[in-house]
């Protein structure tokens, strides 16, 4: 070692102990003293005794890179600063850095097996070595499953264990996958466990490493020897329901899953149970409600206890419904907590049959004015609802017995104007947007725009009237269609009268503050008005024209004349319609829902795109109470039956004292290809130059088929003397005059149609 080396290797060392500065340079001058060489000469390279290699022993994978560290050392033990270079017996040995004496070299080899890298230091080529094992994952050469084979019963489950092996039969550990050869037999999940599914062999392979071996599963029916049902004991009230659960086990108390278990009741006037062990009280006394599976038998002794009904609910507690018009009544049994009582007996009475009748079910029907106390009876406890029946002609002001403010709207008037008489409003809109309830507009002869909107609301004793001075010299006009609706009636108890209403886009009147699911309105009459040319332009689109769009509740249409409704058929005014859309989406008087409508002394004609009455709702609303009686139709669409169609659900269906003048095949067509359902039809006579009805067998009485009319002109549907119709309808107090306002009967009994010979 060279003098000047030595030196600053002491010195180094000296800095690092605890002593002071003197002590320090004290050392330093007496190694300066003693190793001071008698002459100066150039520090020779140190003599490499042997080089160590770091880490000594490695195991690798394949292609994993590992670094090694070489560091040559004198004799004395000092680090040598030398040159390294790097070799190996396999592979590849990349020199990377060296800092102050340490060399590094990076190891890679792909082959498996124990090889030696070396570091070399030069010139005295003294060497060190590490050794390498690149190890290899064992080769999968077999696969063992155990059980080779097995039995399970449907329904249960199975383990199964999988062993990969090398060549020397040692375990290796990779994945294994399972599979099934018969899954509608036995299935198996990621870790060998087999489910029993249904009665048969399946092959449950398992694989890993490119080998694979296989379990023969035999699956079998584990009979049933015992069903448990829960709770073995139960009490019930009369009307309640308690749930029982059945639990089918084979030998050793296992649940069988999938088994059928079939319910029965041993005495059905105690209790009763359904297919899913639902068990409800009927009587009191006693009954086993039984659960079979496989012609093995558990029981639940049940106990039915009665409980006393304290009250009777009966909803809804009051309602106001015109003559003939109908409403339904519910009533909920309760005991003394207020909980609802089921399967009780409810007896229906009234208390004025001159006003109002009701049936088993609680239907209440409007027999006359006045009022009638509805009573459900059940165990001597009762409920009541209150029945105000009204006339359908409503008090209100302009010439009715409200007590409202008359307004008045003339061709010559302002919307500035106060309304009055002497200082008119110009437009039906100005006088909607001030009424309230009680109050009257009447409107004088001229052309109107379309497009009015009323929003407010009268009373059942205060109606809001609009009403043409003069019967039809009032005009609503759509602008030659660029209206929507001509008049749109959005509140409640709202009466539209004697208007012509023409040339609108979609819609002559409408009641309608809802949509195709819900009516939010109700109380609205349409009166003696002409309805005319809706919808008449050239158009493929979808979306229905109406005469009269009905979306609300308690609607009366009477003594209307609705015709020439619908878009232009090919060849009408040039009209070329790409598509058959124009056939059958334009109607009369679309009924979308609401409940309680009545439709009685119109007329339809010539209403060739649809049909003069279409019941039906996109939304599948039900409409309960639809009554129509002594109107009359004429002409059919071409490419449909009938002149009134039911494709809705409605329940409580009256068509009566009805004329059908040539219908396609049927007056009435109901429909069930739309969703159409009907109960409580009425169905009586009717008078038809075709069938009566179709689509359904409807049974009614008194009705005239394949027979004429015999009309005074073709388009005057006035009877002549000697029709058939005269004196052949029922007596329907809902109809005290005809569509001209003559007093019906005029002769021995009511007349078919619209009109009332005299």
């Amino acid at each position: 070692m060279t003098f000047l080396h030595k030196l600053s290797r002491r010195l180094a060392r000296l800095k690092a102990r605890p002593l002071s500065a003197v002590a320090a340079v004290s050392a330093a001058a007496a190694i300066v003293g003693c190793e001071l060489p008698s002459a100066t000469s150039e520090p020779s390279t140190p003599t490499v005794s042997h080089v160590v290699v770091s880490p000594q022993a490695v195991t690798l994978q394949p292609d994993q890179l590992q670094d090694f560290m070489a560091i040559g050392y004198t004799s004395t033990g000092d680090t040598a600063l030398v040159d390294v270079s790097w070799s190996t017996t396999s592979g590849s040995v990349t020199s990377q850095t060296t800092q102050r004496g340490r060399h590094y070299g990076q190891y890679k080899n792909t082959q498996c097996g124990s090889y030696t890298v070396t570091a070399t230091a030069h010139p005295s080529n003294v060497t060190g070595t590490a050794s390498v094992a690149v190890t290899c994952p064992a080769t999968v050469v077999a696969v063992v499953v155990t059980p080779a084979a097995d039995t399970v019963p449907v329904g249960l489950k199975t383990p199964l264990t999988a062993t990969p092996k090398d060549s020397v039969g040692n375990p290796v550990s990779v994945a294994v996958t399972w599979s099934s050869g018969n899954t509608a037999v036995a299935t198996v999940d990621g870790t060998g466990l087999v489910t029993g599914v249904a009665a048969g062999l399946a092959t449950i392979t398992a694989s890993a490493g490119g080998q694979s071996a296989t379990s023969a599963i035999t699956v079998i029916i584990n009979p049933v020897v015992s069903v448990s049902v829960i709770p073995a004991l139960a009490s019930v009230a009369a009307g309640q329901t308690v749930q029982l659960t059945a639990s089918p086990k084979d030998a050793n108390g296992y649940t069988l899953t999938g088994r059928t278990v079939l319910w029965t009741s041993s005495n059905t006037s105690a209790a009763t149970v359904d297919a899913s062990g639902l068990v409800t009280g009927v009587g009191a006394g006693s009954a086993t409600i039984t659960a079979t599976s496989e012609n093995v038998q558990g029981t639940s002794a049940i106990t039915v206890t009665i409980v006393a009904v304290a009250s009777v609910s009966v909803a809804p507690a009051s309602a106001t419904l015109q003559v003939s018009q109908t409403v339904q009544l519910t009533a909920t049994p309760k005991d003394a907590g207020g909980g609802t009582l089921t399967g009780r007996s409810v007896a229906w009475a009234t208390s004025n049959k001159s006003v109002a009748s009701v049936d088993g079910s609680g239907l209440v029907t409007a027999a006359g004015a006045g009022s009638a106390t509805i009573t459900a009876t059940s165990e001597s406890k009762t409920g009541t609802s209150a029945i105000t029946v009204t006339t359908s002609q409503p008090a209100s002001g302009c010439g009715n017995t409200g007590s409202g403010t008359c307004y008045y709207v003339a061709t010559s008037g302002s919307d500035a104007n106060p309304g009055t008489s002497a200082l008119p409003f110009h437009s039906l809109q100005q006088a909607a947007s001030v009424v309230s309830a009680g109050d009257g507009v009447l409107v004088q002869d001229g052309v109107y725009p379309g497009g009015i909107t009323v929003t407010a609301s009268g009373t059942a004793s205060n109606w809001i009237v609009f009403r043409a001075a003069h019967k039809w010299g009032a005009v609503i006009d759509g602008n030659n269609f660029a209206v929507s609706a001509n008049f749109s009636a959005r509140g409640n108890y709202i009466r539209i009268e004697g208007f012509d209403i023409r040339r609108s886009d979609r819609g002559g009147i409408e009641a309608y503050n809802g949509n195709e699911l819900q009516a939010t309105n109700h109380d609205v009459m349409i009166v003696g008005n002409h309805i005319h040319d809706i919808g008449r332009i050239c158009t493929d689109d979808t979306g229905g024209r109406s005469g009269i769009e009905l979306y609300a509740s308690n609607v009366t249409i009477d003594g209307n004349l609705i015709e020439n409704i619908g878009r232009l058929a090919p060849g009408e005014q040039g009209c070329s319609p790409s598509s058959t859309n124009y056939q059958n989406h334009d109607h009369g008087i679309y009924a979308a829902v609401g409940d309680n409508a009545l439709v009685k002394n119109n007329v339809f004609y010539n209403c060739l795109r649809g049909w003069p009455i279409h019941r039906y709702s996109g939304g599948g609303a039900t409409m309960n109470g639809f009554v129509i009686v002594d109107n009359t139709f004429s002409d059919a669409n071409p490419w449909k039956d009938g002149h009134i169609i039911i494709g809705g659900k409605t329940t409580g269906l009256v068509i009566e004292n009805n004329i059908f003048n040539k219908p396609t095949t049927a007056g009435v067509w109901y429909d069930a290809s739309d969703g159409g359902t009907w109960s409580g039809v009425i169905q009586s006579n009717n008078l038809s130059t075709n069938a009566i009805a179709t689509g359904a067998s409807v049974t009614g009485s008194g009705n005239l088929e394949n027979t004429t009319p015999l009309f005074m002109g073709t388009r005057d549907y006035h009877e002549q003397a000697g029709s058939p119709s005269v004196n052949r309808g029922l007596t329907v107090t809902v109809v005290p005059w005809d569509f001209d306002g003559v007093a019906r009967p005029q002769g021995s009994g009511y007349d078919i149609g619209a009109y009332e010979f005299h």
